[in-house]
Order: C-alpha cells, then sequence, then structure tokens
C-alpha cells in the first residue's frame, strides 16, 4: 500500500481525526497526521510524506470537543470505499482530478422480486458524474449505466429491479468463465465519480427499494442534502436526535431545468410533513410546513407535545410540483450550518449570542456570491472570515450591521477558491432572520430570449411554455422613496411612485397591488424595512386593489396622538414583490387643552406674587438672609467673570459652544478596541430587484 486514505464523516457534532505509527496512541499534541476540519475530514497518508512506514500499523484516534456521532473508513488510495445504504458519505476531488470509487453490496432472496437501487448523487460545488458496473471494479465514465450532474445540484440514478437483476447475472457469468466460485445471493455493484473541477465537493448515497418498503435517507446537523421528487410523491430523509434541543428542518426548492429547451420552470413547490412514529403523509404528520413560497421550515421545540430525545424524526418532502430542492437540520447545538446557493433558511439567535455558517470552497468559474440576510425580528449584525471558523464582533474581515433594512456581502470568486469562508450572526437583540448565498447575476440570466416562464399543468400532468409571459420581477418606483403629506393630529397621507416591473417585454396590462405596513418607532423588535419583518412585527394600515396608477396616495388613519411611527409600503403581481424604503412618521406631542393652559396661567402669576413678597420682606427686614454664606461677586472694569460648566470627558462628545480655544478638538466617545479589528461595509447590488435605499454599506472584499 502506497498510499492510506482515512474519511470520517459526522452525524452529528464535528469530530476530528489524529493518526500515529508509534507505540503511542495519538492525542491532540502527540500525532503523526491530523485533521480538523469542520465536517467531513479527509486525511491522505503517503510514501513521501514524513514518518510514513510500510509494515507498521496506523492507529486512528477521533476528538470531539461535544457529544458526536460519526463514520470512519479507511481504505488504500484507489480502493473502493463501501457504502452503508441510507448513509450519506461526502467526499471532495482529488487533486490530479482522479476518479473516486465505492461499492455497494445487494442481498438477493431466493423467490423475492430482486429490489431496485438508487444511487443518489449530490454535487455540492462543481460538476460530477457517475458511472455503475457489476463487472468492472472501476468503471468507465463511459459506461453503459451512468449519469451527470450539474453544479450544485442533485442526480438519482434509479435501477429497476429488472435491471439489477440482469447486471447480478453479468456478475456472475463472469465469475462462473473464469472458473471462480462466488456467491448467488450477493451482488456488488462498483461506483465511480469523476468531479470536472479541481474543488468539486459531492455526497453519494445509496437506497434500496423493495415490495413496501421506501427508504429514507439519513441528515446530517448542519450539512445539506440535495434531492428530487416528483409531483405527486414523497422523498423520505431520517435525523437522530440524542440531545434534547430545539432544532428545525428547512427545505428550499432549487432552480429546475427542462433540460431540452433550457427553459426555467416556473415556482417548483413542495411541502414538508415531519412524524417520530411513522413515515408522514399528507393526512399523518406531527408537524407540517406547506406555503407556496420556495421555503419551507419546521420549527421542533423541546416544549411540543411530540417531541422525544433518543428517537428518529421522519421526514417526507412531498412534490406539489417536479422539484430539486436542498433540505437541512439546525439545532441551537450545530457549530456550523452549510449554506449552499439558494438555499433560504429562517434561524433565530439569541440577545448576545451567535449563529455560525460555513460557505463551501467553490471553483472560480461558478463567479461571485452575495451573502444576503434579512431581519425579521430584533436586530441580527452579519460578520465574515476567510482565516476564523467564529468570527465576532472583534475579529473579522467584513462585517454589516442591522439597521431594519436587508443587507448585503459580496464574496469574490478568488476568495471562495482559495478556502472556505465562514460566516457569524450575532443577535444585539434576540433576534429572527432569514439568510440565503446568491449568485451574482450579470443580467444576462434576466434578458435571454430562451428563458420563458413554465407552469405546471395538472390536468396533462407535466410542463407547459406560457408564451409571452416572461420572467417578472418588481423594483421600486421612485428610488423606493415614500413621501407624508397633510399630516394631522391622528392622519396622513402616503404617497409613492408605483413599482416597475422588470423583465423583457412586460405586459403593460398587468396591474400591481400595494399593501401599507407601520408599526411604533419605539418597538426596538419591530423591523419594517424587510417582507418578512412587514410580516412578522408590522401591521397592515391600508391597501389598494390592483392599480395601473404611476402615483399613488393613500390616506392613513386611526394614528395615536404623540406617538411616532415607521412606514412602509410593499408592492406585489403575483408571486413577485418589492419592498420600498420605510419613512418615520414623528409625531407632534398632543397639545395642552384650554384647561391645561388656564392653570399653567394661574401657576405662574401665583408664582410670581410669592416672589415679590418675598422680595418686599427682605427690603423691609421682615426677612433675614445669611448674607455670609453667598459668594461676593468678583468684578473687572467693562468686562464680567462667566462661569461655564464642564461635561465629564467620556460624556463630552461634542462642544456645547463655540470655544475660545483656537485649534481646540473635542474628546471622542470612548469605543472598544482591539488591534486586529477592522470594520467594513457594502455597497447595494442589485440581484434581480434592487435593495431598499440606506439598507447597505460600502463593500471590501475579503483579504
Amino acid at each position: 500500500v502506497h498510499r492510506l486514505v482515512a474519511s470520517l464523516s459526522p452525524s452529528f457534532g464535528d469530530p476530528n481525526l489524529y493518526v500515529s505509527n508509534e507505540a503511542e496512541l495519538p492525542t491532540l499534541n502527540n500525532f503523526g497526521w491530523r485533521s480538523s476540519e469542520i465536517g467531513l475530514d479527509e486525511l491522505h497518508i503517503g510514501k513521501h510524506d514524513a514518518g510514513y512506514c510500510s509494515g507498521c500499523s496506523y492507529t486512528f484516534g477521533v476528538y470531539s470537543a461535544e457529544h458526536s456521532d460519526f463514520t470512519l473508513v479507511v481504505h488504500s488510495s484507489g480502493a473502493a470505499q463501501t457504502l452503508i445504504l441510507n448513509k450519506p458519505i461526502s467526499s471532495r476531488a482529488k487533486p490530479n482530478l482522479t476518479p473516486s470509487y465505492f461499492k455497494v453490496t445487494l442481498q438477493l432472496a431466493d423467490g423475492r422480486p430482486p429490489p431496485s437501487l438508487e444511487l443518489h448523487l449530490s454535487s455540492l460545488t462543481g460538476a460530477c458524474s457517475l458511472a455503475v458496473s457489476t463487472t468492472q471494479p472501476r468503471p468507465a465514465l463511459g459506461a453503459p449505466v451512468h449519469i451527470e450532474v450539474e453544479a450544485e445540484q442533485p442526480a438519482t440514478l434509479a435501477l429497476a429491479g429488472s435491471q439489477t437483476a440482469q447486471m447480478c447475472a453479468d456478475a456472475q457469468a463472469q465469475v462462473a468463465h473464469k472458473g471462480n466460485s462466488t456467491s448467488s445471493s450477493l451482488c456488488v455493484f462498483y461506483i465511480a465519480v469523476q468531479p470536472a473541477e479541481p474543488q468539486a465537493i459531492f455526497t453519494l448515497a445509496a437506497s434500496v427499494k423493495a415490495a413496501g418498503v421506501k427508504p429514507a435517507l439519513e441528515l446530517i446537523p448542519g450539512q445539506p442534502q440535495l434531492g428530487g421528487v416528483v409531483k405527486g410523491e414523497f422523498r423520505y430523509f431520517k435525523l437522530q436526535v440524542d440531545e434534547a434541543a430545539n432544532f428545525s428542518i428547512s427545505v428550499s426548492t432549487l432552480a429546475l431545468r427542462n433540460t431540452y429547451d433550457s427553459a426555467i420552470l416556473r415556482h417548483p413547490d413542495v411541502d414538508l410533513f415531519v412524524h417520530t412514529e411513522r413515515l408522514p403523509d399528507v393526512d399523518h404528520w406531527q408537524w407540517r410546513a406547506a406555503t407556496w413560497r420556495d421555503q419551507d421550515t419546521v420549527s421542533v421545540r423541546t416544549s411540543d407535545h411530540h417531541y422525544c430525545v433518543g428517537c428518529s424524526y421522519l421526514i417526507g418532502v412531498y412534490g406539489r410540483t417536479p422539484a430539486n430542492f436542498s433540505i437541512v437540520s439546525t439545532s441551537t447545538r450545530s457549530r456550523h450550518t452549510t449554506l449552499m446557493p439558494g438555499q433560504r433558511l429562517k434561524h433565530s439567535v439569541p440577545a448576545a449570542g451567535y449563529r455560525y455558517y460555513r460557505l463551501l470552497s467553490r471553483p472560480p468559474t461558478l463567479g461571485d456570491m452575495v451573502l444576503l440576510i434579512e431581519p425579521c425580528r430584533g436586530r441580527p449584525d452579519l460578520y465574515v472570515s476567510s482565516t476564523r471558523e467564529k468570527p465576532s464582533t472583534l475579529d473579522f474581515e467584513l462585517s454589516s450591521l442591522a439597521d431594519g433594512n436587508r443587507q448585503l456581502l459580496k464574496i469574490a470568486a478568488e476568495t471562495l477558491a482559495s478556502g472556505d469562508v465562514f460566516v457569524s450572526v450575532f443577535g444585539r437583540l434576540s433576534s429572527e432572520y432569514r439568510i440565503v448565498l446568491e449568485r451574482v447575476s450579470t443580467g444576462e440570466e434576466d434578458i435571454a430570449p430562451e428563458k420563458y416562464m413554465m407552469t405546471y399543468d395538472d390536468e396533462s400532468d407535466g410542463w407547459t411554455r406560457l408564451p409571452g409571459r416572461p420572467l417578472l420581477s418588481l423594483r421600486a418606483g421612485g428610488d423606493g422613496k415614500l413621501e407624508l403629506r397633510d399630516v394631522t393630529t391622528t392622519t396622513a397621507t402616503l404617497r409613492w411612485s408605483a413599482a416597475v416591473i422588470a423583465g423583457p417585454a412586460p405586459d403593460e396590462t398587468l396591474a400591481i397591488e400595494y399593501d401599507v405596513f407601520f408599526g411604533r418607532a419605539d418597538d426596538n423588535d419591530a423591523v419594517i424595512g424587510t417582507l418578512c419583518g412587514a410580516e412578522s412585527t408590522g401591521k397592515i394600515k391600508a391597501s389598494s386593489g390592483p392599480t395601473r396608477e404611476a402615483h399613488i396616495e393613500q390616506q392613513l388613519s386611526g394614528f395615536a396622538a404623540g406617538v411616532d411611527y415607521v412606514i412602509n409600503v410593499r408592492g406585489r403581481i403575483g408571486e413577485a414583490e418589492v419592498m420600498y424604503s420605510i419613512v418615520h412618521l414623528r409625531r407632534t406631542r398632543q397639545e395642552s387643552s384650554g384647561n391645561g393652559v388656564m392653570t399653567a396661567v394661574v401657576v405662574v402669576v401665583l408664582c410670581l406674587g410669592a416672589l415679590a413678597l418675598a422680595m418686599l420682606g427682605v427690603r423691609r427686614g421682615w426677612i433675614q438672609l445669611p448674607m455670609r454664606a453667598l459668594p461676593m461677586p468678583n468684578y473687572r472694569a467693562g468686562r464680567a467673570q462667566v462661569e461655564h460648566e464642564l461635561q465629564p470627558a467620556d460624556r463630552f462628545y461634542a462642544p456645547m459652544v463655540s470655544s475660545p480655544l483656537s485649534g481646540y478638538q473635542p474628546p471622542q466617545p470612548p469605543f472598544a478596541s482591539d488591534a486586529n479589528a477592522t470594520e467594513s461595509t457594502v455597497t447595494p447590488l442589485v440581484i434581480n430587484a434592487p435593495l431598499n435605499s440606506g439598507a447597505v454599506r460600502p463593500v471590501e472584499r475579503l483579504a
């Protein structure tokens, strides 16, 4: 053996791998080889490594700072790794782009129909291809049974029972031809996966479908699994929970293309069902998320009636339409959650707490990425680092501070090509937010003539092209500005420019609907600048019907006197939505009534009368004052001394009056400083729809 490969795949937690070929067991400080990556750990031990020896024993140690479940596989380079049914395994492309080999063994029962075999290949970064054979331990990529998968997409190679039976018969015939004997009840399928790019990362899983048996792939917390589902069917997963903690399961649909003419299919839709005792379906579930949007999340809390520890949660993804999707489970104990492009997650973070994410290294050909966070409640701040696994408020390379609007950070393709990038979300307050990783749009995708809408037809059970209905999105009109007019004690008039329908040759007959949201300005949890924030923390003050007017005015009433408000507008047409920029309704405090004014006048008159009597008493000698206790004024000719009270330095941010001292600079407010801390902000980018003004800050590329 000239090279050993050790792969450590966690099911929970983040264990690390240590190896030694000495007499002592490997430790954190005494080892020959180590891998301490987040998630998958993979070690290659070659004959050119220092300390390598042939014919000696290697000891493998697994260490974790938290409870972890894992699978450890050790094999010689080029040998096939054994797949465990329903358990995904992750792997990275080799530097020389040689194929990775796997094998799975099926048990054939006499008198029963042969099972069907499904191989699930998910390309997390970079395109891959897969080939299968029962007669060649190293299948050629041009084998009759093979599939190809695009970057960041899933693919499933399904071998029907008749096909598996034929392939197993071919393998037995080959063995018999060589004069060897083998068990007729075992059949080995050899698999080759060929990445197309050096940074490619993929997951592979095998499952068996037999009569009355529906496979459920294991979910690893924090690691996304890609999949596909057809209309009216379920795709199942299983999550093992061994520690008491709140967790969530999120499913996001991926862009689904018609492989024949590259049309983008319109609005793929899936629903999410969870059960702890049986495979869920549309009628039997304990948790469910079924919305028309492209993301569904089930939140499971320890206080829920059906919550259990030490049991398996069975998860069903149901296809309302054909769809590709990404599913991931995260908990409050998860160290990092891997973000996939297009995956939309809704999470929460406690006050003064952190939540961590990882962006996988990607081939530079996939382009720049944009990280967006949309506050739904509270104030979540965003920090990014390419060197620190846990960026903090004092140790980061990029940051974006919450201001009630959507925040955006651009990450260059060169940065992602050099290694993984780490993200943290810090809660200034207890916060909820949506986070998504998107590709930077060049604008060409939005105007390409061959990209048109597709809709799913329930009657014909297929996708149908919609002629003349291109991909549409909305852009806030008038740069998203709102104008308040005729403000009174309890009413105001709100005016804004109509939203603009973006897309090739938009239909001018389409009308847009608007909703006016408001919230109290003194409510720190309120977020009116984002869609999910307005829906979660705001209230609808007024709504308009479909309109084609260029300028819209809405009369608002029912405000409380003396209260400040934050107001925003949402425009929508079909499933396309856009938010405007927030405007503040600052109210003049309620004026005093007539009785209050009269009372104030009476009080002033009484005070003046009392002062006059006191002065008269002093002059007549009725009242004696301790004159020696009073400071004596000191006068100079033509100029009186004036005393000024200075504020303490830690509270003095600006001079109260003009200073007579030349060159005087007021002291600055104290801030916590750190020699390694740098702050950078980001500029707005147009990604299918413009951002709200004031939502982002100038950009700085990762070092």
